[in-house]
C-alpha cells in the first residue's frame, strides 16, 4: 500500500521482527470458514530461511495474539529491539475475536495494543515497515510516520513464506485493493444508518457504495478501490476508442510499458462516465479490466471490450437495463483515483427511459448530490421511501408492540421474563461451548442468541415446542398466567 524505497529488504545488516503475528499468523477466518490446514508457515521463520549471514535478526511479540488490550512490558521490550536494528518489521492486523462471523465491529481502528505497539516502534526506529494481516479495512492514524505498508489479508497456510519472499523481493507484489480504505469510520456511507434500530435498519446509500460514493462526494480516502504498488512501474498511453458500433459496442485499446528494473503485473482498469442522465449515477463505474504481466523495458498493447450493458442503467419503471443516448467518458487508471488516459465517445439512438426515471430528478433530489449526513436524512425525510416506492418500517419496534415469533431473544431480554431467559441462554453458551472456549467463541455464540427469533428456538430442541413459544411469548406481553399455563401443557408444534 505504501513504500517510501525502503522495500525490498537487504539479506544484511540488522532487522527487528516485532509482533506475534510474526510467528503466530492470523491467517484465515473464523467460524464456519474454519479449516485444518495440513502445513502453516510463519514468517519469523521464512524470513530467517532468506536472511544472508550477514544479516543479525531480532525478534519481540510486542502483544499477544489472542487479546487486544496492549502490554507495556511487552511495547518496551519491542520498542528496546527496535531502537538496536537497521529496521524494524511490525506484523499487525486484527486478531480473530476482533471479526468473525455472528457479530458486528463496531470501529474499524486496529486494536489498542497493535496502535500502541506501531507508533511505539516508529518513535523508537523511523525505518519502520508495517505488515498488516486483517480481513477487512483498518484505519492508520500512523501511516505518516512509517516507510512502508504491506496488506496481506488473510494470505492461508503458506502466509509465512509468501510474506517473507514480498519484504525480500523474491516475489514482485501485483495485487491491488477491491475495496476503498477510508481514514474514519464516519467517512463511510452506511455509518449513519448501520446498525439501525430493533426493528429495521436502512440501506439508504443506495448504489453509493465504496468508491461510488467517494468519488461522488469527493471524500480523502487512505487508499482507493484498486490501488496497489509493485517495485516496478508502468506506464500508459495512447488510448484508442473504436466505436461504437450498432449495437452501441465499444473497443478500448491502450499501450502499458513496464518502465522499472523487474518484472511485474498490472491491472489496468477501464472506467466509464456518463456526462448527464435522468438517473443518479456515481461520478464513474468500472466496466472492465485487465491484468498482464511485463518484463523489465516490454509493452504491451492491453484490449478491453465495453458492451452495450456497460452504458446502461436500471431503470425500475420499465424494468429493464437502459442505455440513454449521450455522451459518455472513458478512463483508463491503475486505480479509481489514478485515473492515466481519458477519451470520450457519444451514443446516439438510445432507449426512452419511463416516466419513473424521468421524473427521479424531482422525486429524490438528495440522491443527486450524495452527503454523509445525507443519507441519514433521506432515510428519514422521505426520498428514500420515495425510492423504494412504499411505506418504510419503523427503525424501533413501537412502545407497547406486542411480541410475535419473529421477535428475537435481544428484543425481549428488557422485560422479566426475558432477561430470565436471556440469562439461561448465556449460561447454557457456557456449558455447550466448554470451559476451554476462547472469548471469540463465546462473543459469537452469544450473538447469535440475542439476534436469533423466537420461533427459533423451536428448531433447537430441547422440549420448546411452538407452542411453549407462544407461552413464552403470552408471558412477555403481559398475559402471564395463559402463557404460564401454556408452557406447562407443551402440547403441540
Amino acid at each position: 500500500l505504501k513504500n517510501t524505497g525502503i522495500l525490498p529488504l537487504a539479506t544484511s545488516g540488522s532487522l527487528a521482527v516485532i509482533g506475534e503475528f510474526a510467528v503466530k499468523p492470523r491467517y484465515q477466518g473464523s467460524g464456519s470458514s474454519l479449516i485444518q490446514p495440513n502445513r502453516l508457515d510463519n514468517a519469523w521463520d521464512a524470513i530467517n530461511a532468506l536472511a544472508g549471514e550477514h544479516m543479525q535478526l531480532s525478534y519481540a511479540p510486542g502483544y499477544v495474539a489472542d487479546r487486544e488490550e496492549p502490554l507495556e512490558q511487552r511495547i518496551a521490550e519491542a520498542v528496546s529491539v527496535a531502537g538496536k536494528a537497521d529496521i524494524a518489521v511490525v506484523f499487525a492486523g486484527l486478531p480473530d475475536i476482533s471479526e468473525s462471523e455472528g457479530f458486528d465491529r463496531a470501529h474499524i481502528d486496529l486494536p489498542e495494543s497493535h496502535t500502541r505497539l506501531i507508533e511505539a516502534v516508529r518513535a523508537a526506529n523511523p525505518r519502520t515497515i508495517v505488515v498488516l494481516s486483517n480481513g477487512a479495512p483498518v484505519t492508520m492514524p500512523w501511516l505518516d510516520g512509517v516507510e512502508a505498508v504491506l496488506e496481506t489479508y488473510l494470505g492461508g497456510q503458506a502466509w509465512g513464506s509468501a510474506t517473507a519472499d514480498l519484504l525480500f523481493g523474491k516475489a514482485n507484489p501485483c495485487g491491488k485493493l477491491a475495496e476503498s480504505f477510508p481514514r474514519r469510520l464516519e467517512d463511510v456511507p452506511a455509518s449513519v444508518n448501520f446498525p439501525g434500530g430493533t426493528n429495521s435498519v436502512a440501506y439508504a446509500e443506495s448504489l453509493y457504495v465504496g468508491y461510488r460514493f467517494y468519488d461522488k462526494a469527493g471524500t480523502e480516502l487512505l487508499f482507493p478501490f484498486g490501488h496497489g504498488l509493485s517495485y516496478t512501474s508502468f506506464e500508459y498511453r495512447d488510448l484508442r476508442l473504436s466505436g461504437p458500433d450498432e449495437q452501441h459496442r465499444v473497443r478500448v485499446s491502450l499501450t502499458v510499458t513496464n518502465t522499472g528494473a523487474v518484472a511485474g503485473k498490472e491491472i489496468v482498469q477501464i472506467y466509464i462516465r456518463d456526462r448527464e442522465s435522468s438517473a443518479y449515477r456515481p461520478e464513474k463505474e468500472l466496466k472492465g479490466f485487465a491484468k498482464i504481466s511485463l518484463e523489465p523495458g516490454q509493452q504491451r498493447e492491453v484490449v478491453i471490450d465495453l458492451d452495450r450493458r456497460a452504458f446502461s442503467f436500471w431503470d425500475s419503471g420499465s424494468r429493464s437495463w437502459v442505455l440513454e443516448a449521450g455522451d459518455f467518458d472513458i478512463l483508463a487508471g491503475a486505480s479509481a483515483s489514478d485515473i492515466r488516459l481519458d477519451g470520450s465517445i457519444r451514443l446516439e439512438n438510445g432507449d426512452d427511459v419511463s416516466d419513473w426515471a424521468a421524473g427521479l430528478r424531482d422525486a429524490v433530489p438528495g440522491y443527486f448530490e450524495p452527503t454523509i449526513r445525507g443519507f441519514a436524512d433521506l432515510s428519514s425525510s422521505g426520498d428514500f421511501a420515495r425510492l423504494m416506492n412504499r411505506p418504510l418500517p419503523p427503525k424501533d419496534i413501537p412502545p407497547g408492540q406486542p411480541f410475535d415469533r419473529l421477535s428475537t431473544i435481544g428484543d425481549i431480554r428488557g422485560t422479566f421474563v426475558g432477561g430470565l431467559i436471556y440469562w439461561a441462554a448465556g449460561r447454557s453458551i457456557r456449558k455447550f461451548a466448554g470451559k476451554n472456549a476462547d472469548a471469540k467463541t463465546i462473543e459469537m455464540m452469544r450473538a447469535m442468541i440475542t439476534e436469533m427469533p423466537m420461533k427459533s428456538m423451536a428448531m433447537m430442541g430441547g422440549g420448546m415446542s411452538r407452542s411453549r413459544i407462544d407461552g413464552i411469548l403470552d408471558m412477555v406481553n403481559g398475559k402471564f398466567f395463559r402463557g404460564l399455563a401454556a408452557i406447562f401443557r407443551g402440547d403441540g408444534d
